[in-house]
């Protein structure tokens, strides 16, 4: 059998099993192609981490983006770098400063290349041996989603709805929003507490809207991160604002923009009524949307060795 033959069956092989259903080529979710650390540094290379005086060393990584959205903007920034002279390669980028490079429109899973080169002090400039702390920041944007569905009941008709309280999966991204819905009933269930979701018609619905960190501390220190007033949004459907009621959103229907900054973790509340509805039961749903700018700083070690350089003048 001929090289181009085997290809073929292989082909064939291959398609019959995928049409099957055992092989699934794309799997969304955190673990499998994406993270929620949506950018991160790979292929991290310091050439020199013990460089003599008078020469260079060059710290180089490539920018991932692993969401499954385009990320609009990074920013890294080596914003201490103890005075050393410096300069940065900004490939497919933008050079801000000798220190500073940004790129635009990073698609999903996506790289990026980024390169600055330390010009070592001479001998002479330098008293002793010298060890210190590059230290340097990743910035970013990126936004999250998530969707409630929830039942509403008319109470003189039925006790307890015929659908369930839904929560859509959360987005991709460092930052992910979770919802306290309105508890309709609490039983136990052996020794365990089990809460039921769900409205009353005519009743306020109070909706909290938690914001967590759901990143890994392998990227680096996280600054805290602020969702910024007006950043975080609710579309509603099949409901309105309760106007008597505690709401921390602008606007009392379709959608409503947060009224003030908030710093991850965080949790911000509003009420809702149903719109009037003639049968037992309807439905009511949230889509949450949020935006926000990411912070996260990291250090590199580099020690100039001295010993090294007065070696070499001996043997010269």
């Amino acid at each position: 059998m001929n090289l181009r033959k085997e290809i073929y069956l292989l082909m064939l092989i291959f398609l019959a099993v995928f049409v099957s259903g055992c092989i699934t080529p794309f799997t969304t979710g955190p673990g499998a192609f994406y993270k929620n650390d949506v950018i991160t540094l790979e292929d991290y290379v310091i050439t020199e981490t013990k460089p003599i005086p008078g020469s260079t060393t060059t710290i180089k990584f490539l920018i991932r983006n692993n969401g499954d959205k385009e990320v609009p903007r990074v920013r890294i920034d080596f914003f201490d770098t103890k005075g050393i002279q410096t300069e940065v390669e900004c490939k497919n980028g933008n050079t801000l400063s000798d220190r500073e490079c940004e790129y635009n429109n990073i698609e999903s899973l996506d790289e990026r290349s980024f390169a600055i080169t330390f010009k070592i002090p001479d001998q002479k400039d330098i008293a002793g041996p010298a060890s210190f702390n590059i230290n340097y920041q990743i910035e970013y944007e990126y936004q999250g989603s998530r969707r409630i569905t929830i039942p509403v009941i008319d109470f003189d008709k039925i006790k307890k709805p015929l659908t369930k309280f839904q929560t859509g999966q959360p987005s991709i991204g460092p930052i992910a929003v979770e919802f306290d819905p309105p508890v309709g009933s609490t039983s136990r269930r052996d020794s365990q507490i089990v809460k039921e979701y769900w409205g009353t018609k005519g009743e306020a619905l109070e909706v909290k809207v938690n914001f967590k960190q759901v990143s890994s501390s392998s990227v680096g220190q996280v600054i805290p991160t602020k969702v910024e007033a007006g950043k975080a949004s609710l579309k509603l459907i099949g409901m309105t604002v309760d106007g008597k009621r505690r709401c921390d959103f602008e606007g009392t229907s379709g959608t409503i923009s947060s009224k003030f900054d908030v710093t991850v973790p965080a949790s911000i509340v509003c009420n809702f009524r149903a719109d009037s509805f003639a049968g037992q039961e309807k439905t009511v749903s949230i889509d949450a949307q949020f935006s926000y700018t990411y912070q996260i700083q990291r250090s590199e070690t580099i020690t100039i060795n001295v010993e090294r350089t007065r070696q070499i003048e001996k043997k010269g």
